[in-house]
């Protein structure tokens, strides 16, 4: 039997008690950046951005935003790691406005849709199979 990780728990408990009376985000599509610093406390290994990002959303969810699908651009900086970093977590939630193609060089954009063109077409399916 799997049980949740308390760890985990503890950490959404934390960020919604810490959230508590904060107006739900109106529905739509949003934009999110997350900013870590965290104290490692002796752990053997600092978090990655991945890790700490899917905790922070998972937390956010019902919280500030009804679903996380809803999240249409997601950043993570992880700013420090150390056993000196006073721990903290920055938000920068907004509505998405839709892909802005000055994001990609040019130049990237016009070979990958170029060699789009020369393969095969395949069936996009997630997650991918074996």
């Amino acid at each position: 039997m799997i049980g949740r990780n308390q760890q985990m728990h503890a950490y959404k408990q934390t960020v919604a008690s810490l959230l508590e009376g904060v107006a739900m985000m109106e529905s739509g599509q949003y934009s999110v950046t997350f900013y870590f610093w965290r104290r490692l406390d002796g752990r053997k290994h600092p978090a990655d951005a991945t890790n700490m990002q899917k905790a922070t959303e998972d937390a956010l969810q019902e919280v500030l935003f009804k679903n996380d699908r809803d999240i249409r651009d997601i950043r993570s900086v992880v700013v420090e790691q150390s056993a000196e970093t006073k721990p903290l977590v920055l938000l920068r939630i907004g509505m998405w406005h839709g892909y802005d193609p000055m994001e990609i060089p040019l130049e990237y954009l016009q070979e990958a849709l170029r060699d789009e063109e020369e393969t095969v077409s395949q069936e996009n399916v997630w997650p991918p199979r074996a």
